[in-house]
């Protein structure tokens, strides 16, 4: 797949990821129903409806990734914390937080990707200081 291409399918993830912890216990195919783009959308993300098997089977991967081994995922960045607690984490950085430790850490991605590909979502969706917030935090990894 090309660069484009596995950004869209990690913006769906962590748009996904930041979804669940507002929307508690939640089936995944709900969650896939929930976060949508068509075409009259901002930006350059592929609607949901052009998404290929192949793309949407990625973003199943990543989120249920995360999913899988939440608790393992935030024991980690608690860790990282310094003298900080987890709840003090917006929920913006920590879906990107999540998504980027379970990309290197059980999906095999190298960190420098991750740790690049996160603060580059925080360029998109967080506030002034999150993409260093998220690059500080994801540099202890």
């Amino acid at each position: 797949m090309s660069t484009d291409e596995l950004r869209n399918i990690r913006r769906y993830a962590y748009e996904m990821i930041f979804s669940s912890d507002f929307q508690g216990e939640i089936s995944y195919d709900d969650l896939f129903f929930s976060v949508d783009y068509d075409e009259e959308d901002v930006g350059d993300i592929i609607p949901k409806s052009q998404l290929s098997d192949e793309q949407k089977a990625e973003i199943k991967k990543k989120v249920m990734a995360v999913a899988e081994h939440l608790e393992e995922i935030d024991k980690r960045i608690e860790g990282y914390l310094d003298g900080w607690k987890l709840n003090r984490v917006g929920k913006v950085e920590l879906a990107a937080l999540r998504l980027a430790i379970a990309e290197n850490a059980y999906l095999g991605l190298d960190k420098n990707i991750v740790i690049d590909e996160a603060v580059r979502l925080m360029k998109i969706y967080g506030g002034d200081n999150a993409s260093k917030f998220v690059n500080g935090v994801l540099g202890q990894m």
